[in-house]
């Protein structure tokens, strides 16, 4: 008997557990509230208060430490919510300042599954200092996109309870059916910023897969007609230059003044999908990007931070290797080569390049249907661009750097099962105009395309994925030579087994992908194993991003999590990665592992540390294009800890080394992060580093001797300091001041030249000879006295300050002004003795330079429509 009653309590538990709570909400008929944070209003007596919240973390399932209630109410054209946050120590509110998006402090959030798809909602957020922030969640809770920036409306107010949040969201932001009867997902949710706590109108366990699947129910929505968002924003841009004048030059007189005009819209053409134009863009308030030093033979990736193609990147997102949220680097779409730097430098003593190629115009329309589809569709088109350059008779031309360009991305994915299974694919095209022989190094027609296959099986603890890429360039036999021996693929690689290079090739395609299963939950055992595959042919940086091809892995996960409190562990995780790489002509070329730990205490600090250990690796692109070389095994670790991120102090310190067998290599790096808040308007940031790179094995040069390509290594010491510093002040939730600046110097010398032998042989030093330069740089091969090749002069020393100021006024919801100040400082030329790095010197080098200003003024206007 006692038996049945504990079974029969644990199916109590178990259906209370899993049981959806329900708001009633309701129509009113009254005046339309005031949206001021007071809620004094009568339209907010036709529903009752809704509350009992549950906290979701640290202690998952327990009573919130502070009681929240919420309201919702609509009519034709707006949702209104209220949501009282009550305080028994209203002095303790943390309100602070910033801009959009910053979740500073105490806030609240609603999110609304106005799809019932049980897979994507709409967050807004509201912070005590009336702050918005906003996300679109998709992938179940697993990805939040806070590039998504609505139309809607905010205010809050504090008293001797707590403090009070008032929303007015339109119906236009949210895509729903068009049903006389509606039931939407809902969550409201609370941060208690002093405790780090926060808490959960609908229960959720946090030991579980899934978030929007999870929500509960909104009732009561009746009668309510889908809305079409139609907004043009007309735009008008002035801006002055000044730079450091060059004597007799016409190409550089010292200062430009600028002026252009533009026109972004958003037009719904239906209530579930959203066209996005953009007519001659300007991003000239965007942050540059981070100075470095690349001596790799890869391209560097950078993040996107243009607004037009950040907003709602998501659905473009199709990786070819898997990644953390499918993120992956490598992939089909990179949107920074739409506008990208020109891809040409005209052979002229003076030449005045273009910094980007002009965006004629770009449009995208995406959305999701009420059956599960969701599209995504770019076009864009980039004007042939042109620098300016000086001929030899002394006379200003124009020569053509990129040629007019057109670029295609087209992605769609059907839903099944409330998302459990997703079926989709993905097309791009990108075609160039070219009309220059010296352009037809650049394919005229590149086509990439893929489909994916994801299922999630028992309450999507478990997964299987599958993507499958392949890729077609065409053009002139310069630009597939291009190709074919550039570093994705060395081709002429003299040691491969399969010769793939051909001279007269006018096309190269290629095919990857991955496939992957493993286990996820937020508590417990996790495990992931996956292979990927890239073929030599495979081509994505017309339109994606792929740094080598040729390659095969399979990989292993294991990892521990645990989401609870645990003694003075808050939470914390462990994990463990093994693989192995082969080429397309079968050879092993490296395998690897990393064990690594995370942790957070219930003193609010946190800490991380992990070791990497790679192979012997045979690598097929250290002597770029030469044969493979044999490169020694190594080991690496890291170190990371960070105090507690609510004080108006935090810190946080990283350190990490790298060593190689025979010593071949040794990097140190170290950086500390300070930010500091004097007021609940300011914050303060700094975050210097320092790194030493001792590496034997750098590449310099492969010279001919003999009808032989010779290939030529060296020890590179370089020294590297740079330092971001940020100023933020908001001197409102919508008027807002930030300055960010980054000095970076970086030093490099060469010594101890090596010239490669056998570079597979068993014994290390075996693999090269070290050859000693004379005075002119020349290398004696043969042993006659007479230098047979020329070592050129690779040290390096480079001196950076780039700065932004942005002021900017959101004066009517959608319409802004801003204010921009950009510097740069720039200098790679220094003595032999000026090389080291002394700090105090290079500052003052740094500020010697003259700068180069750029002030615009930028004003923007939504009309809706």
């Amino acid at each position: 008997m006692r038996i049945v009653f504990i079974l029969f309590l644990f199916i109590v538990v178990v259906q209370s557990q899993a049981q959806k709570r329900v708001y009633q909400t309701n129509r009113f008929d009254f005046e339309t509230p005031k949206i001021d944070g007071f809620l004094d209003d009568k339209a907010w007596d036709v529903v009752e208060w809704s509350g009992d919240f549950t906290q979701f973390e640290p202690d998952n399932g327990k009573k919130p430490s502070q009681s929240t209630s919420f309201k919702i109410i609509y009519d034709d054209n707006y949702l209104y919510v209220a949501i009282r946050a009550f305080d028994s120590v209203p002095e303790e509110i943390v309100s602070r300042m910033s801009r959009r998006d910053g979740f500073e402090g105490d806030f609240v959030e609603i999110n609304i599954d106005s799809h019932h798809d049980f897979i994507t909602a709409y967050s807004f957020s509201a912070t005590v200092a009336g702050v918005k922030a906003d996300e679109r969640i998709t992938q179940n809770g697993y990805n939040w996109d806070d590039s998504w920036d609505p139309i809607w409306y905010l205010k809050t107010s504090i008293d001797d309870l707590g403090w009070i949040a008032e929303f007015k969201i339109p119906l236009t932001q949210l895509r729903f059916s068009s049903d006389s009867a509606q039931v939407w997902g809902l969550e409201v949710k609370r941060m208690l910023f002093r405790k780090d706590e926060r808490s959960l109108w609908q229960a959720i366990n946090n030991e579980e897969q899934g978030y929007v699947s999870k929500f509960g129910e909104l009732h009561g929505l009746s009668q309510l007609k889908p809305k079409r968002q139609f907004d043009i924003t007309p735009y008008v841009v002035g801006s002055y230059e000044h730079y450091n004048k060059e004597e007799g030059s016409s190409l550089y007189p010292g200062e430009e003044w600028k002026a252009r005009a533009g026109v972004d819209a958003k037009i719904g053409l239906s209530n579930n999908i959203t066209m996005d134009l953009t007519i001659n863009p300007d991003f000239g308030q965007v942050e540059a990007d981070p100075s470095e030093v690349n001596l790799t033979a890869f391209e560097s990736y950078f993040e996107e931070r243009r607004p037009f193609f950040v907003e709602g990147r998501n659905i473009y997102e199709f990786s070819v290797e898997p990644g953390d949220g499918d993120e992956s680097n490598t992939g089909l779409f990179y949107s920074r080569r739409i506008g990208r730097t020109p891809q040409y430098y005209p052979d002229y003593d003076e030449v005045k390049m273009p910094e980007n190629t002009t965006i004629l115009g770009a449009a995208k329309i995406s959305g999701k249907t009420k059956k599960g589809l969701s599209i995504g569709i770019l076009e864009s088109v980039t004007r042939e661009e042109k620098a300016q350059v000086r001929n030899e008779g002394g006379d200003i031309e124009k020569a053509v750097v990129e040629p007019l360009s057109n670029y295609f991305v087209g992605r769609v994915e059907q839903e099944f099962d409330q998302g459990n299974t997703k079926v989709g694919g993905m097309f791009t095209s990108t075609n160039r105009v070219i009309k220059e022989d010296y352009l037809k190094v650049l394919p005229k027609n590149a086509q990439t395309g893929g489909v994916n296959f994801d299922h999630s099986w028992n309450d999507r603890k478990y997964n299987f994925s599958f993507k499958f890429t392949g890729s077609r360039v065409s053009g002139d036999s310069a630009a597939m030579m291009h190709l074919q021996t550039s570093s994705q693929r060395y081709y002429q690689r003299p040691d491969a087994i399969k010769n793939r290079l051909d001279t007269n090739r006018t096309s190269l395609s290629g095919h990857g992908g991955y496939a992957s299963f493993g286990k996820f939950t937020h508590s417990g055992w996790n495990y992931m194993t996956w292979v990927n595959w890239i073929s030599p042919g495979l081509e994505l940086n017309d339109i994606g991003f792929m740094q080598n091809a040729d390659n095969i892995s399979q990989i292993n996960w294991l990892g521990y999590t645990s989401p609870k409190p645990v003694g003075i562990l808050r939470q914390f995780n462990v994990g463990f990665a093994y693989w192995n790489s082969w080429n397309f002509d079968r050879v092993h070329i490296r395998m690897g592992g990393n064990l690594n730990a995370f942790v957070n205490f219930t003193n609010y600090w946190y800490a991380g540390s992990g070791i990497n250990f790679g192979g012997v690796t045979q690598s097929t692109t250290l002597l770029r294009g030469g044969p493979i070389f044999v490169v020694p095994y190594g080991l690496s670790y890291w170190m990371v800890v960070g105090t507690d991120r609510r004080k108006k102090i935090a810190l946080q310190m990283h350190m990490s080394q790298t060593f190689g067998h025979y010593q071949y290599r040794k990097q140190n790096n170290f950086s500390l992060g300070i930010t500091y808040r004097p007021s609940d308007r300011l914050k303060l940031s700094v975050e210097p580093y320092l790194g030493f790179n001792r590496n034997n094995l750098q590449y310099v040069t492969s010279q001919d001797f003999e009808g032989e390509d010779q290939y030529f290594l060296a020890e590179i010491n370089q020294e590297t300091f740079l330092m971001e510093f940020r100023i933020d002040y908001s001197f409102t939730p919508d008027l807002s001041l930030q300055y960010y600046g980054q000095p970076f110097v970086s030093t490099g010398t060469y010594s101890n030249y090596k010239w490669v032998g056998d570079s597979k042989a068993k014994n290390y030093h075996d693999r090269f000879e070290i050859v000693t330069p004379d005075e002119n740089n020349g290398v004696d091969l043969d042993g006659d006295g007479v230098a047979d090749v020329d070592m050129p002069d690779p040290d390096f020393k480079f001196v950076f300050f780039q700065s932004n100021m942005v002021l900017r006024w959101e004066y009517l919801p959608g319409s802004t002004v801003f204010l921009v100040w950009s510097q740069a400082r720039e200098d790679g030329y220094f003595d032999t003795e000026q090389l080291p790095l002394e700090f105090s010197p290079d500052v003052n080098r740094m500020f010697a330079i003259f700068p180069h200003d750029v002030i615009l003024l930028k004003f923007s206007y939504r009309i809706p429509i």
